[in-house]
This record gives C-alpha cells, structure tokens and sequence, in this order.
C-alpha cells in the first residue's frame, strides 16, 4: 500500500495530479497533506500553507478522493514556521488554510 505525499513529488518534477494520482490511486491508504516551493537549481525548498505553494491541485485531489471513494488517512503536515513565528503559528496557519480548501470542494 502507498503513503502519498503529493508536495514531494515536486523534488522530482513529477505531476501530482492528475497524473500520480492515477497511478496509484488503488494503493493511497495515507495521504500526507502540505505544500511548499522546491527551486531544484538552487537545490531549496520553501515550505508554506496549503494553497500558496506548487501543489496547485489539492481541490482536484479532494474531489477525486471523494469521486473514487476514499476511505483512508488524510494527514495535514505542518511544516511551515512564518518568519518570526513559531511551530504552532505555522500549524494554525495551515489548518486555515486547508480548511478553505475543504469548504471550497464542498462548495
């Protein structure tokens, strides 16, 4: 079975969605859920909330979960500190920000 974690996809230049996805969608059992900006020729990577990064498609995944019937795990990883915040700002920013991920699917 397969923990997928559609943010480190981007290290490889693959495409999440719809592309990944569809490869092993049958398999996903852990989906972790966070974004960032890699810059593969300056070799970074810059995590932020959900929504503000490159995994753009995380509405599509959403309602791709629900369309093949997902009934896993859905993780939100926060790895994101702002500057001159801390941990637990960065956390709260994510959960805003996957939340209005999640009402604008259900919506």
């Amino acid at each position: 079975m397969v923990l997928w974690d559609p943010c480190n996809t981007l290290y490889l230049n693959e495409i999440p969605y719809p592309d990944g996805y569809e490869l092993i969608k049958d398999y996903i059992v852990h989906i972790h859920v966070k974004d960032g900006i890699v810059d593969l020729p300056n070799l970074t990577f810059s995590f932020c909330p959900p929504g503000k990064g490159q995994v753009k498609t995380y509405p599509e995944i959403l309602r791709a979960l629900e369309r093949d019937k997902y009934q896993g795990i859905l993780s939100l990883e926060t790895e994101y500190v702002p500057e001159r915040g801390t941990k637990e700002d960065g956390a709260r920013e994510c959960f805003a920000a996957f939340k209005r991920i999640m009402d604008g699917v259900e919506g």
